[in-house]
């Protein structure tokens, strides 16, 4: 392959790339700005879950994030369990929608001696009647995972903030013997 051609292909390739990342880029700054999760968008909870760990804070400070840290987990954990109840309750619902139509649409057939079409055909019929149950599944599934985003960070956070502690406490010893 000629570097021509290399050179063209690569720019291509390069430029379909940037076009993909500026979609992304403003499908996540509108995203962020106005989906909504537990009645708040993505940009607040982001400013309410912050935790900002300064490089050299006293023992009050630390005591005073911590405390924080684990008022936003409590929450945090909350909303997730209730998340996880509505995927679970969604999950249940679309499940007995499928099969009542799925039922519906084999009854109708038999109702009128017409040839059942093949299982997969009578799937899809089925199917095309749940899918706004179905995205109201993938936006339930969203939210819990967002929630596993949310505790992850915390748990982080809370492993900084004892590792300062220690460290805090450490040097303070330290300190004192000499």
């Amino acid at each position: 392959m000629s570097d021509e051609i290399i050179k063209a292909k690569k720019d291509t390739l390069f430029e379909s790339i940037k076009v993909g990342k500026a979609i992304y880029d403003a499908f996540n700054a509108q995203f962020t700005k106005t989906y909504m999760i537990n009645g708040d968008t993505i940009l607040n909870w982001e400013k309410k879950f912050k935790i900002v760990i300064g490089k050299s804070l006293s023992p009050s400070e630390y005591r005073d994030l911590n405390s924080k840290l684990s008022e936003l987990h409590h929450e945090s954990s909350f909303y997730k369990a209730t998340a996880d109840a509505v995927v679970h309750a969604i999950k249940k619902g679309v499940a007995t929608q499928y099969k009542q139509k799925f039922n519906t649409i084999v009854n109708e057939y038999k109702s009128t001696g017409l040839k059942l079409p093949a299982n997969a055909t009578l799937e899809q019929m089925a199917k095309i009647d749940t899918d706004d149950l179905d995205a109201s599944l993938i936006a339930a599934e969203m939210a819990s995972q967002f929630w596993v985003g949310i505790i992850k960070h915390l748990d982080y956070d809370r492993k900084i903030i004892e590792t300062s502690t220690i460290t805090l406490a450490t040097e303070a010893k330290f300190a004192g013997k000499n």
